[in-house]
């Protein structure tokens, strides 16, 4: 922990330091600037406050910098996480520093702020005539966790026994969070294109509690364990984005590759056996490691005109990674996403005011073979996921004649179709209904007669041809009134 606290202060404050120093000196070492001279009286347009990247005026540069240092005391009795759920229980130094150096061409900014090594931050931000920016950010909390206790004495439930095993009397549980960006955009210099990177980085560690039952709570004899658990996870994510302004349209594109990692081994535990599995050591309780893949496609006319027309296209990959030995099946199964909106949006006029959306959502799963486990005594193989398309048109229409009076009626319509479904359940699908047809209208009124008094008056009917469940409703009226004065 000494070492991890000095490699933090390594890493982190002395740079601060050591730019901050420098950066003083080079500002020290400016020339004196000056200010240009005021013009006559007359009306200034935006065109005239504009400041071209390349105008050779000079202006006054601006420079703040400062810094702090203190030690934090803390003093606790037992445990304390419950008294300071957010906080690392230790006392520590703690200091700060910030410098921002501002002119024509270059900005710069820096702070940061160390508390302790699990509770600290980090800024910079540096921007060249607006064509070039980076944002680079790190932090850090520190969350305690509470110990559950499990039921004191044995006991049993018919002709099973059940028996705690508490094996974490001494342990403090708590994990820290580490967040770290990185962000870079490009700007063409005179042509409206950018393209952004960006780096994203999520890191957990610390120590939980783990419970679990070794039979499933099933037979005649059940242990129910609580210990402690390391926790070291990590979370990346990459993402390339470029906007470009073509004529009337804008078009932006964004790819992102997100990965996931357990980097401690899965748990492994000795178990009783039942009539369903055998006994002896298994893995359990497992984090599986992931991959995530998007490509989004996003386009729009101006937000500014009184017709707007916008559209988007995604297809996205989820993929198991997991690392389970005693189980096969599971370890590069996939699902592919795909998202499709449309938007059409017309303004006449102040009053009234028109929308028509269309979504599209296809779900699909893939890669996947059947599920062994060693410990099952039979071949269990479970139902293959369902597959859905899923329709989905709406129609709104907003009348406003004043600013305290608003109607709003609204028409939706879903439409739900599933594969691997059936009329009568199997081993190889589900219950459920292959299509699934939902209409819904809506009408509010939104009334404010008075200063503060606000009404609302709702009404809306949906039907379904077939519901999906048992507890679904086929027919629906539904209204409401509320009002409030504040």
């Amino acid at each position: 922990m000494v070492n991890r606290a000095r490699v933090l202060v390594t890493t982190i404050i002395s740079p601060l330091v050591i730019l901050l120093l420098a950066s003083g000196g080079v500002a020290a070492a400016e020339e004196e600037l000056w200010e240009a001279p005021g013009e006559p009286d007359r009306m200034v347009t935006a065109a005239d406050t504009a400041v071209s990247p390349d105008d050779g005026r000079q202006v006054e540069s601006l420079e703040q910098k400062g810094g702090s240092l203190g030690y934090n005391f803390l003093v606790r009795d037992g445990f304390g996480g419950r008294a300071l759920e957010y906080g690392f229980l230790h006392s520590s130094r703690s200091g700060g520093l910030f410098y921002r150096h501002l002119e024509k061409d270059t900005n710069l900014e820096l702070e940061g702020f160390f508390l302790n090594e699990h509770d600290y931050h980090g800024d910079l931000l540096l921007d060249y005539r607006g064509d070039y920016r980076l944002h680079l950010r790190t932090e850090s909390l520190f969350h305690n966790l509470d110990r559950e206790l499990l039921f004191t004495d044995e006991f049993n439930v018919g002709t099973s026994l059940y028996t705690p095993r508490q094996l974490d009397s001494s342990a403090d549980y708590g994990v820290s969070f580490v967040q770290e960006s990185a962000d870079f955009r490009y700007r063409l210099h005179n042509y409206p294109l950018h393209v952004n990177l960006g780096y994203w980085r999520h890191l957990k560690e610390g120590t939980i509690q783990q419970r679990f039952a070794d039979t499933s709570f099933a037979g005649t004899g059940n242990t129910l364990y609580a210990m402690a658990r390391g926790v070291d996870r990590q979370t990346q994510e990459g993402r390339l984005g470029v906007d470009v302004h073509l004529g009337p349209l804008d078009v932006i594109y964004d790819f992102r590759v997100r990965t996931f990692r357990d980097r401690l081994p899965t748990p492994v535990d000795v178990f009783r056996s039942n009539p369903e599995t055998a006994g002896g050591p298994q893995q359990h309780n497992e984090d599986p490691d992931s991959r995530f893949i998007s490509h989004t496609v996003k386009l729009h006319t101006s937000l500014s005109g009184g017709l707007v027309g916008s559209g988007s296209y995604s297809i996205e990959e989820r993929e198991n990674r997991s690392r389970l030995s005693d189980t096969r099946g599971i370890r590069h199964a996939t699902v592919h996403l795909q998202n499709a909106a449309g938007d059409l949006v017309y303004t006449p006029g102040k009053e009234y005011t028109a929308a028509l959306k269309y979504r599209r959502q296809e779900l699909d799963n893939g890669n996947r073979g059947p599920l062994t486990s060693l410990h099952f005594v039979n071949l269990e193989q479970p139902r293959p996921p369902v597959d859905s398309t899923k329709n989905l048109v709406s129609a709104t229409f907003s009348y406003r004649p004043s600013g305290q009076l608003s109607l709003v009626g609204e028409y939706r319509a879903e439409f739900l179709d599933r594969d691997q479904v059936s009329e009568f359940p199997s081993q190889t699908s589900w219950l459920l209904p292959q299509s699934s047809d939902t209409r819904t209208g809506s009408l509010a009124l939104y009334y404010r007669p008075l200063k503060g008094l606000r009404m609302n008056a709702n009404y809306s009917y949906t039907a379904t041809d077939h519901p999906s469940y048992g507890s679904s409703f086929e027919k629906r009226h539904e209204g409401r009134f509320l009002t409030s004065y504040t």
